[in-house]
């Protein structure tokens, strides 16, 4: 049956199905619709793979029984998850539909078989694809299945092939009433079996095969000699339009206009995709139950739904920094939590506020420390609607100093300000006090022990997040000799008085101690700052400082990846793996205190897009992010989504070996947010926000996240000739700003590398190869 030829000629046996001229011209409608997106590559419906199951365990779910059948379930959906990935990524312009469905009805309509009369589905088939080309179409069925031993091969194969055979016998008929030359093609697929494995279950024992077998290792190379003749979208025949207007009858949208039918698609599962991360509706791949997901607790539960997504389940690490005492303190007062991006730390932190504010004392506060003003304001948007009474105040401490540094009493007036934090909430934006050229020395060290005096006398409870940024400022120095550090600051920086603070090192007297104190961070965002590796002579002791503080603090790991969909956070893990890589000897110990990064859960959302521009053209780039920003807002407008598109740029800025291109990565910058402006007015994109959206560097991204994100990546090294060691540095500096990028990303992320050298340059090669397996390249720019 493989490759077998059909002609077919209209047939009075054969009747048509009720209605298909409407079927036709709905399913016309969609793809003419779909070619003026300038979309590339394969048309794959729907927009992500379909997900019988949603990963989401209920109480009753725990029996035993119950769990291995959800497992099984799960799993054969991550098998057709595996073929949907692959036909995604095919270059031919094909048509692939994952779960083909028809009626009982519409079978005996066509095939005239009373055993399929009645409501219901007759039939569903996992994946229909449709090859046209100029002479005739071909239609390939493939039918997915998981073996759970080798024993199983040859029935699944006996099973897939009597499913695929039957769908081929309803899409004959179907298509019978058009003139037109057909190739059928069937195949079988066993996309989590390597054919060398496959071969060697009870198949090895099976002489003829019927159709052919697609397994791990071949799905794309066996499939792409089908569809060599596709490379140009042409005029949309009935054979097509027919079958993707039934796929559009199922879906509920026959009757939308075409062009409507694609927004609608892609907004409404990005928002779906977007509503399940939230609220965590997904099921943790461990084999212990207990790092499975719970149910928020009874106290907390109003809080969450209200407050913070609508969650209902939480992990067991997440539950244990939410457990409190009889007289409602936190069990875990003081604690250090590492986590990776996406992880939950600023979720639990935002909830262990949230209860305090219920149960504290009236002589006791908030203290929140926080890289930047927008985690500040999203941090007081969600507080005042909580309690719009709860009173709170909002410092930048370094814009503080470049505001007062003329002042005749600066001092005065500081301590002033510090005395006048009475708020119930206070709120300090970067806390971090360096050594800047429009203040001395003395001045600062001054301000910083004043402002450490204030930490130290009050009933607060501190918060302190994203504390990677100040800790990495901490470590940058040298305290024996402040005058050899270019970052040179205080003599007791910030990150080492709460890690004493932390280990009560130095505190005898217990009322300088704060309430509670928590600090989260993400070492892996801390590689920005370049000290991870020995070959720099200045940051020699910096690895074992680092791994001596975290070895001898009480650690809460928050483990793996919650908040992007599957593959992003899959790319995530690549980049730490290729982090991970570059650390030479100091791997191990660098393994033993970065957090767990990896996705734990299975939803799916869209195949991140990779564009390449290796070329000096801004018009290029600017053509890139119009398309984006065009298709990503008239999904949410469909969807009814708004306000929550990002643009990341990520400037490669070569201040780390060469200081007179330091002030690049701002012009750069700027020529970005100028041009994402013109787009944005000029296209008339009404759900980005210039002031909201558009993060200007991409260390300034720590704590948001978006349903969609672009980023725009510039690795152009322009002539700058780098020794094995500096480019070692600037590639670990590079890596960490695009995980910190592409982790802003929940459900959709492109990504825009430009490299405008003669030649692509290592930074380019390495970059590109990490990403390549995990992304579809956009050729088309």
């Amino acid at each position: 049956m493989d490759d077998s030829e059909v002609s077919v000629k209209p047939t009075s046996t054969l009747p048509p199905i009720t209605g298909m001229d409407s079927r036709i011209l709905a399913g016309r409608k969609f793809l003419d619709s779909y070619l003026s997106t300038n979309e590339s590559g394969p048309l794959v419906l729907p927009a992500v793979p379909t997900q019988k199951h949603v990963d989401h365990y209920n109480e009753d779910d725990l029996k035993v029984n119950r769990r291995k059948e959800y497992d099984a379930k799960r799993i054969d959906n991550e098998a057709e998850c595996a073929v949907y990935r692959a036909l995604e990524h095919l270059k031919q312009k094909i048509i692939v539909i994952h779960g083909f469905t028809y009626s009982k009805d519409q079978w005996d309509m066509l095939l005239n078989n009373s055993e399929e009369k009645g409501m219901g589905k007759a039939g569903e088939h996992d994946f229909i694809v449709i090859v046209p080309n100029s002479v005739n179409c071909t239609l390939i069925c493939i039918e997915v299945k998981r073996p759970k031993s080798e024993k199983k091969f040859r029935s699944l194969y006996k099973e897939a092939t009597h499913q695929a055979n039957k769908c081929g016998q309803f899409l004959k008929a179907l298509l019978a009433p058009f003139s037109a030359k057909l190739t059928f093609n069937e195949f079988c697929a066993f996309p989590l079996t390597c054919r060398d494995d496959g071969m060697k279950s009870d198949l090895k024992e099976h002489n003829k095969f019927d159709i052919p077998i697609l397994w791990k290792d071949d799905i794309g190379p066996s499939l792409s000699k089908y569809t060599t003749n596709s490379n140009v979208w042409r005029t949309t025949s009935d054979i097509e339009a027919l079958i993707v207007g039934l796929w559009l009858e199922n879906q509920g949208k026959r009757d939308m206009e075409g062009v409507n039918v694609i927004w609608d698609l892609i907004g409404k599962t990005i928002k779906q995709t977007n509503d399940q991360l939230k609220s965590q509706e997904l099921y943790l791949k461990s084999e212990n139950r207990s790092c499975n997901l719970k149910k928020v607790p009874k106290e907390y539960r109003a809080m969450f739904q209200n407050h913070l997504h609508g969650i209902e389940y939480l992990t067991q690490e997440q539950l244990n920094l939410l457990c409190q005492d009889d007289d409602d303190s936190f069990k875990q007062s003081y604690v250090l939590v590492n986590g990776c991006a996406g992880s939950g730390k600023t979720l639990i932190m935002y909830a262990r506020i949230l209860r305090l504010l219920h149960c504290m004392k009236d002589d006791e506060q908030i203290l929140l420390l926080l890289p930047w003003w927008d985690a500040a304001d999203v941090f007081m948007k969600m507080i005042e609607k909580f309690d719009q009474d709860i009173s709170m105040k909002k410092m930048d401490l370094v814009g503080y100093l470049r505001k007062s540094k003329d002042q005749p009493d600066i001092i005065g007036s500081f301590t002033k300000q510090m005395r006048e934090c009475t708020e119930k909430i206070v709120i300090f934006v970067r806390p971090n006090f360096i050594l800047r050229d429009f203040i001395s020395q003395d001045l600062l060290n001054t301000m910083h022990s004043i402002f450490l005096a204030t930490l130290k006398n009050r009933k607060w409870h501190i918060f302190c997040d994203d504390f990677h940024s100040s800790f990495a400022h901490s470590m940058l120095q040298a305290p024996d000799n402040l005058d050899a550090s270019a970052d040179a600051c205080t003599k007791e920086p910030l990150a080492d008085f709460l890690l004493n603070l932390l280990s009560k090192n130095g505190h005898k007297d217990n009322d300088c101690l704060p309430q509670s104190l928590w600090i989260s961070c993400d070492l892996m965002q801390t590689v920005q700052f370049s000290f991870w590796t020995r070959a720099y002579d200045q940051y020699q002791g910096t690895i074992d400082k680092i791994y001596g503080l975290f070895k001898k603090q009480q650690i809460c790991r928050l483990s793996g990846n919650l908040r992007n969909a599957h593959g992003i956070a899959l790319i995530l893990s690549d980049l730490k793996e290729k982090f991970l890589e570059l650390c030479g000897d100091n791997r191990k110990k660098i393994m033993e205190i970065l957090p767990s990064q990896g996705s734990y859960h299975f939803i799916q959302g869209f195949t991140t897009k990779l564009y390449c521009v290796l070329e000096n053209n801004m018009d290029k780039v600017k053509s890139i992010v119009t398309n984006e920003l065009n298709l990503i807002d008239r999904s949410y407008q469909a969807a009814e989504i708004s306000n929550m598109i990002a643009i990341i740029p990520v400037y490669h800025h070569f201040s780390v070996v060469n200081e007179k291109m330091s002030g690049a990565r701002g012009d750069w910058s700027m020529d970005i947010q100028k041009m994402v402006e013109h787009i944005a007015c000029g296209d008339k994109i009404r759900t980005f926000d210039k002031n909201l959206h558009f993060a200007d560097y991409v260390k300034y991204a720590n704590s948001m996240e978006f349903p969609c994100a672009v980023i725009v990546v510039d690795l152009s090294c322009s002539g700058v000739e780098l020794s094995a060691q500096d480019m070692n540095r600037s590639l670990m500096n590079i890596l960490s700003h695009i995980y910190v990028g592409i982790s802003r990303a929940k459900v959709y992320c492109s990504i825009i590398l430009i490299c405008s050298d003669d030649e692509p340059n290592e930074l380019y090669k390495e970059i590109h190869q990490v990403l390549l397996p995990h992304v579809k390249i956009i050729e088309d720019y």
